[in-house]
């Protein structure tokens, strides 16, 4: 699943997103628990890719892409109990940007 909108692309994280993830992942100021490697940030995707492959899906990892590059993380959970964010049977939405993208507003596109 792809949303595309006039600024942004939101798309299914990937394996390869592993480098620009760990950007954002590893700021404290970005990431409730920061990433101290980047073994952590390839576990998170392999879990987030599972997710999208799984026939009983509970939580939509979508990057937030501007122009071409990955800037981001949105993080819909159906009660998945994994995402720090939730617990089973709950629902939540939770967002991580790149801290060089704070504060552009409609500058950014």
């Amino acid at each position: 699943m792809k949303i595309t909108t006039e600024r942004l692309i939101l798309r299914p994280m990937h394996m390869t997103d592993a480098d620009a993830v760990f950007m954002w992942q590893s700021d404290p100021k970005v990431a409730e628990s920061p990433h101290t490697d980047i073994s952590q940030t390839v576990e998170h995707l392999e879990w987030v890719t599972k997710e999208w492959q799984s026939d009983h899906q509970k939580y939509y990892g979508f990057g937030i892409v501007l122009g071409d590059k990955l800037i981001g993380e949105i993080g819909v959970s159906n009660g998945c109990g994994k995402c720090g964010r939730c617990v089973e049977g709950e629902a939540a939405l939770g967002y991580n940007v790149n801290r060089d993208y704070w504060n552009l507003g409609c500058e950014a596109g």
